[in-house]
Parts: structure tokens; C-alpha cells; sequence
């Protein structure tokens, strides 16, 4: 979350760091979900998958690798994302009124990232709040290695893509290109 309202690289790096150690120490590949205990304790404990006072820790990792998945090409985010979903989808069918913070999660699929080539990050997010009451992930696309391909088409100076589950937008050249296309969906 801090890396998408701020866009600084250590915030990534972190988020990163912090998901790899998760799925190295506490998921639960049978069960798709993480644990409370460590791989290897006895006797496991397995993570919540209904909300209660507080959300359950599995729909806090749905919601989270929804996100992470979005900006980065690895595909481990992707495929624990779907466990993830897929393992909700169960349990949300037993229990559907202790899921909400999973269905939160599962929206999140519908979500977009702006990749910018040459604009301020931070006064982009700013911009597009004010103009297009939209907070979205914003990266750089130097900071983004799936938008290879999309800075390669380029032949502006600056460019935006609007990109999400189903693909990324054509190439917008202006902020209130953008602004259309985001107040349009």
C-alpha cells in the first residue's frame, strides 16, 4: 500500500521482501492459504478464512497479492493470488456472510495501474485524485519490467497506459487523456 500512494521504490523492494518471506515460511499448499504456525511446526495452525472482529488473515493476503500482482511480471504473485482466490471462492460458498474483506480482495481483480513514461509520479497522483477522484497505483514505466514491450511502441516523450486483467490501454499522450479514459470506466 505504501509503494502505490508514494511510488518510492523501497516501499516495493519491502512489500516484495516481506511476501517472499510469507510464502517461504507459512504457505499451506494443501490447504492454498497461509498458516499461523511455520512450515515445519507441530501442530500446524491453519490461517482464518472468515472475518470476525478483524479481517481474516487469508482475505488480508487475497487482498494484498491482488494488488502485488498487478505490478510485477512474476508469476508467483499471480499463481498465489489464485489459490488464494480459488480457496475463497470455497469458503465464501460455506460462509458468505464472513467473507467481506475477501470479496474486497476479489474486486480488486477489476483494478488498474497507470504505467507513466516521463511525468512526475507524485504530481500525477495528485493530479489524477483531484481531477479524476482516482487513487490507482502509479509506476513508473522504467520501474516496471512488463512495460518493456509498452516503451518500446513509444515515440513520446511522455505516455500513459492504463493496464489490468484484461490488458493495457492504447497510448495516451496527455493528462486529460487519461482522465477521460479513468472517469469514462
Amino acid at each position: 500500500a505504501l509503494f502505490v500512494v508514494t511510488g518510492d521504490e523501497r516501499w516495493w523492494e519491502l512489500a516484495t521482501a516481506c511476501s517472499a518471506y510469507e510464502r517461504e515460511r507459512y504457505w499451506n499448499a494443501e490447504e492454498s492459504g497461509f498458516d499461523f504456525t511455520p512450515v515445519g511446526c507441530e501442530p500446524r495452525c491453519s490461517g482464518e478464512w472468515t472475518d470476525g472482529a478483524l479481517p481474516a488473515s487469508n482475505h488480508i493476503a487475497l487482498f494484498n497479492y491482488a494488488t502485488i500482482r498487478l505490478l510485477s511480471d512474476e508469476p508467483v504473485y499471480g499463481e498465489t493470488f489464485a489459490a488464494l482466490q480459488n480457496r475463497f471462492t470455497q469458503e465464501a460458498a460455506r460462509y458468505p456472510s464472513a467473507g467481506c474483506y475477501g470479496l474486497i480482495g476479489c474486486h480488486r481483480m477489476k483494478e488498474s495501474v497507470v504505467i507513466v513514461q516521463g511525468d512526475d509520479v507524485q504530481e500525477l497522483r495528485s493530479f489524477l485524485l483531484a481531477k479524476a477522484s482516482a487513487l490507482l497505483p502509479i509506476v513508473p514505466a522504467n520501474q516496471q519490467s512488463g512495460a518493456a514491450a509498452l516503451r518500446k511502441q513509444s515515440t513520446q516523450e511522455t505516455a500513459y497506459w492504463v493496464c489490468s486483467e484484461q490488458g493495457c490501454s492504447v497510448e495516451l499522450n496527455s493528462r486529460e487523456e487519461l482522465v477521460a479514459l479513468l472517469t469514462a470506466r
